[in-house]
Parts: C-alpha cells; structure tokens; sequence
C-alpha cells in the first residue's frame, strides 16, 4: 500500500543525482547525516539484489536493491519482522536538471497488519523529507567545488 509520494526539482544532472543516490558514502549524508552510515555488504558497485547496511533509529538494519535501472530507477526493500517498506527513487531528466520521485509503499503481514495504520504516518513523518536533503546535499557539494 503507497505510504506517500514525494517529488523534487533538483538544479544538477541526472548523473549527478545517481551518484548522490548510489554511492554508500553520499547516500549516507543526505539519509541520515553521516557519510558513513550507509555500506554496502559487499565492495560491487550498486545493483539488483546488492545488500546496503545501515543504522538507523538506533539499530542496524539492511535493506536489498530490488529495482535498478542504472541512472534512472532504485529500488530498496527492507524489512522489520512481518513488515517491508520499499522505497522506489526515479530520476527524470529537466531543462534545469532533475525530476526526482520517491515512492513508498509498506505491507504489512500477519498481525502486524492491525499495526499498519499506525506504522505507514510514522515512515511518512521520518522519511518524507528525503528528497529535501538529497537536493541540499547536492546544492552543497556543489557549492564546495
């Protein structure tokens, strides 16, 4: 079920706005404000099925590439007992630069779904304002070249 929908304009190439969202260090800076935050599990580049780890909310977690269209599309899963969100990042070249999209959706199973209701606000609450920080992110490290 779509938790919540979020675009960005964002004034860099879509190469650009692959890299920030594709490499570990950069993804850890504009998802949780630490460049190394984010690993991936095994030293290959980004791709369908690649392991990413991460903290967050004080634990480690991980999440799996479930959709990769290099330079266009990401897809990352993960899951926390009976419940999986997956967040889908599409990139659409602009006159200015990029047309970026964020898309969740959360399913929950069992009996967790009488959770899920309570669940899918806090996912949007917590990560809406991705694509916010990947543009600043971004702005920033392009103000520092």
């Amino acid at each position: 079920m779509l938790v919540f929908e979020a675009n960005e304009k964002i004034a860099a190439a879509p190469a650009i706005v692959w890299r920030h969202l594709t490499e570990s260090t950069l993804m850890g800076v504009w998802m949780f404000g630490d460049e190394k935050a984010v690993q991936f599990a095994d030293e290959t580049p980004l791709t369908m099925g690649a392991q990413l780890i991460f903290k967050a909310r004080g634990a480690k977690r991980s999440s799996e590439v479930v959709e990769f269209e290099d330079g266009r599309r990401l897809g990352l899963r993960s899951a926390q007992g009976s419940i999986a969100a997956t967040y889908v990042y599409e990139i659409a070249p602009e006159v200015a630069g990029s047309f970026v999209t964020l898309r969740v959706d959360c399913v929950a199973h069992g009996m967790s779904k009488v959770f899920a209701p309570l669940i899918r606000p806090l996912i949007k609450k917590s990560d809406s304002k991705q694509l916010e920080s990947l543009k600043k992110t971004i702005k920033g490290a392009r103000a520092k070249s």
